[in-house]
């Protein structure tokens, strides 16, 4: 289809070639030696070193990555720490270092974090009775089983209700109420079977004994104490963090978590979180069911809102590709930012080009790899549209408002407009209110604009203004002169939109792809095609 074509694969030659800055390369840093010793307070610069100092070599590094365009993932962002050091960190263009990005499930180790110090405060127990929390909530016959279910239950997945029961509570305005009313099919504590809302129930159950949201409850804890900055969590209708996904944090700050888990909640010399937390978050606390994910790195068991993986190592993750993968006996934590359709390809891809390739001592640096650390390598993760500026050609298009029928996209019409070498495609809608996407050939245009694609809880809309828009970086190419593709990215989300407008005499066709099912399917259909005809 012409959407799927519009946008090119990378190629493996892409990868090794030396980053312009102007192209929409991966921009992968190796440093090339230690800057600045360990941390004195948790809002200094983590420290740099170089890969080989810290045993691994940087080619190993470039080959990962070069691994994961290969098979189809899509990295964002990648940060890779050992013996406390940052040796390597990239951003693909549109996403950079000080932006956050959504990090659906990867929010519940935050969650599990936040547990933490509620209970060593003293301020609730892993046995405390869930129901007991929200008396004014519960049903007005409490079953035996919802009786029984307590914290450490909705910690380890075991809250014994159906698949279903995330979707049925995330319906309603009332989470908590919601939640309580799920039937309870298994004795809780018996079978794990993964349950979002369990999680929501933890940030609640936190923000009613302590007064406070999970951001705030945390900033002093945790945020502030390690470095962490700018995050963010989407609330439910109520108020309440959502806490099982909806946290927006940047790649940084997950790598100080992941740190501080390693470390065993120690950081500069100070216990932030109780080793024993540490321990009972990222230990197997109940095995997985035989009918739940059968990928191997879902089979491993599951702590509290952690993972268990292959190789003694565990995890956070989050849909799409959103990673901290800590390797304790290699000393070395990994974070990922993706978007992707095999979380288990890009985790095997860890286990191959880095776990095995960390030595115990330093190593004698590859000169011809050295030679490019202290620039970056340009890698395509992150195509522009194919095509051309076709700027002269498309005249007869500009100015003429396009009006279209009712419609799912909510779209009322749009107009190409010119500008200082930009187009701008100007859209009102009567449901989002009026935006423009702004782009041009071969760059990323920075702005906002409403997440058209989004139309259910389980995709993230990232950070979003008052008007619910999204942070967006738009390219623009033409095919020839009458059609146009435009890349949306929503760029502290893991996903984009991939627009095509085809002019003609009597008007155009707008059609819209979104990333989510173009990963699912490659030959996905468009979610809008849309037809709209010049006004008078």
């Amino acid at each position: 289809m012409p959407q799927q074509s519009a946008v090119p694969r990378s190629n493996r030659r892409d990868f090794i070639r030396l980053s312009t800055g102007a192209g929409a390369a991966f921009a992968l840093s190796l440093s090339s030696s230690a800057r600045g010793a360990s941390a004195k307070t948790g809002s200094d610069a983590l420290p740099r070193s170089a890969p080989e100092e810290n045993g691994i070599a940087s080619r190993r590094i470039l080959e990962f990555v070069e691994a994961m365009a290969g098979d189809g993932h899509e990295l964002h962002s990648l940060m890779v720490l050992r013996h406390g050091s940052v040796i390597a960190e990239g951003w693909s263009q549109p996403y950079a270092p000080r932006l956050n990005h959504s990090m659906y499930s990867l929010s519940k180790g935050f969650t599990s974090a936040a547990v933490g110090f509620a209970v060593a405060e003293g301020a609730l127990k892993v046995t405390d009775r869930v129901a007991g929390f929200f008396p004014d909530r519960a049903p007005a016959k409490i079953s035996e089983r919802l009786a029984r279910l307590n914290i450490g239950h909705l910690l380890t997945m075991s809250a014994g209700m159906a698949r279903t029961a995330t979707g049925a509570t995330v319906k309603e305005r009332d989470w908590v109420k919601a939640f309580l009313a799920q039937p309870i099919e298994h004795e809780p504590g018996a079978v794990f079977n993964y349950n979002t809302a369990a999680t929501y129930m933890l940030s609640a159950i936190v923000q009613k004994v302590s007064g406070q949201g999970l951001v705030a409850f945390l900033k002093p804890r945790l945020l502030d104490r390690i470095g962490i900055t700018g995050a963010t969590w989407d609330e439910c209708p109520m108020g309440v963090a959502k806490g099982g996904f909806g946290l927006n944090i940047n790649t940084e700050g997950l790598a100080r978590f992941g740190q501080l888990s390693l470390q065993k909640g120690r950081w500069n010399d100070e216990q932030v979180l109780p080793a024993s937390w540490v321990k009972a978050a990222t230990s197997k606390q109940i095995q997985q069911g035989a009918d739940s994910n059968k990928n191997p790195d879902w089979q491993q068991g599951y702590g509290y809102q952690f993972w268990r993986c292959r190789h003694n190592c565990y995890r956070g993750d989050g849909a799409f590709g959103q990673f901290i993968i800590v390797l304790p006996e290699k000393d070395a934590v990994v974070v990922l930012t993706s978007e992707t359709r095999s979380m288990q390809g890009e985790l095997d891809l860890v286990w191959e080009h880095l776990l095995p390739n960390f030595s115990s001592h330093s190593i004698t640096r590859d000169q011809s790899v050295s030679l490019q650390i202290p620039g970056e390598l340009g890698r395509k993760h992150v195509p522009f549209p194919k095509g051309s500026n076709g700027f002269k050609r498309t005249g007869m298009w500009k100015n003429r408002k396009l009006t279209f029928p009712d419609n799912p996209a909510g779209i009322d019409s749009m107009t190409l407009r010119t500008a200082k070498g930009f187009f701008e495609f100007a859209f009102a809608s009567r449901s989002h209110g009026d935006w423009t996407l702004r782009g041009r050939w071969r760059r990323w245009t920075h702005g906002t604009a409403p997440m058209l694609t989004a139309q259910s809880w389980l995709i993230s809309r990232g950070r979003t203004d008052e008007r619910g828009w999204s942070r967006t970086a738009v390219s623009l190419a033409w095919q020839d002169k009458d059609t146009a593709t435009i890349v949306v990215r929503y760029n502290e989300t893991p996903h984009h939109d991939i627009l095509t407008v085809r002019f003609d005499d009597s008007g155009a066709t707008l059609e819209i792809l979104d990333s989510v099912s173009l990963r699912r399917n490659p030959k996905a259909k468009p979610r809008f095609s849309l037809r709209g005809t010049y006004s008078a």
